[in-house]
């Protein structure tokens, strides 16, 4: 979807100003139509010239509330901000002069149609006139305004969700007492820790069982190693929970990982200005190692591995966190 946005901004762009535009068209001809039979038997400039203020503040009006409507609609979609933005942008260019052009069509529309009606006065002054030929534009107006504001409810209620779950995301750390094994799970069955995406996770601490033993297992003697790789194991769990269900969730999951795979990569085993070659491709090929360890620890099945593949439909760009890559500092490990 966001390619296809990309590669079609503009013509996409014009058409969502077109469609804009032909409602509010056919809404302010409506309300304007509506104000001059109402005033019928009145003085014809007085009558006219009401009759095209009303236009054109209905124009206005629906313009400004079907864009503003339609615009929330798209960024509840996948699109990412910056194919929003470049929707806007390339629409904008022409803005101006579709505006004009479908003003003036609606009035051509509304003069000609004033013409052909039939007068009928009302036996009534200038205020009740008034009120009787706007009324059903100002329902109108009312109606579509609180039925968006009504269908806007699940999307405010989906964005405080979402506010909930990234922050929940980002304050789920690993703790010294995971490092060093001090709530160690028993070993899962693996039948029924297969059986669903998330497996077992008997000690709540956010990494699958399976996972965390064999981590121990392959390090025993290494807590700096233990922790960063529990701490990535724990970012790429996210992504197997239903935790990750739209671009910012995604994203705050994504931002996680990156932590754990710097603490893994850079913090572990860092490199130091001195080293030869010879070192940093010896250090670089480690921290491969354990990155792939961890990944293919996390996601052991066909299926873990299609949702992973399936979550990154949500995919948007974004940047890395700042402040410390590891949940526990290597340093203050003993070994």
């Amino acid at each position: 979807m966001n390619n296809f946005v990309y590669a079609h901004a503009l013509s996409l762009g014009i058409a969502f100003n077109f469609v804009v535009l032909s409602v509010a068209l056919f809404f302010s001809v409506w309300g304007g139509l509506a104000l001059f039979k109402s005033l019928a038997g009145k003085n014809s400039k007085i009558r006219a010239a009401l009759s095209f203020v009303w236009y054109a503040i209905l124009f206005a009006y629906f313009w400004i509330f079907f864009y503003g409507f339609v615009f929330a609609l798209l960024t509840d979609t996948p699109l990412t901000p910056y194919n929003l933005g470049l929707l806007s942008f390339e629409g904008g260019k022409y803005i101006g002069a579709s505006m004009l052009v479908s003003f003036l069509a609606g009035l051509a529309i509304l003069i000609f149609l004033a013409k052909k009606s039939s007068d009928v006065p009302l036996n009534a002054g200038y205020a009740r006139s008034l009120w009787l030929g706007a009324r059903k534009s100002l329902l109108a107006a009312l109606i579509l305004f609180f039925a968006i504001i009504a269908s806007r409810i699940p999307a405010y209620n989906d964005k405080q969700r979402t506010a909930e779950v990234v922050n929940k995301i980002h304050s789920s750390k690993i703790t010294l007492d995971d490092v060093m094994g001090k709530n160690l799970p028993p070993p899962p069955d693996p039948k029924a820790n297969d059986a669903t995406l998330e497996g077992i996770d008997a000690n709540n601490n956010g990494i699958r069982d399976d996972v965390e033993l064999a981590i121990f297992k392959m390090y025993p003697n290494s807590a700096r190693v233990r922790a960063a790789e529990l701490q990535y194991a724990k970012a790429l769990q996210v992504q197997l929970t239903p935790d990750v269900f739209n671009s910012d969730t995604l994203v705050a999951s994504l931002q996680e990982a990156g932590r754990g795979y710097l603490c893994l990569g850079t913090n572990t085993l860092p490199i130091k200005p001195s080293d030869t070659l010879e070192t940093r491709d010896r250090i670089s090929t480690q921290t491969d190692n354990w990155l792939e360890e961890v990944k293919g620890l996390v996601f052991n099945t066909q299926t873990r591995k299609d949702r992973r593949q399936q979550i990154f439909d949500y995919m948007k760009s974004y940047s890395d966190l700042k402040g410390p890559d590891c949940d526990i500092a290597p340093a203050s490990l003993p070994n």
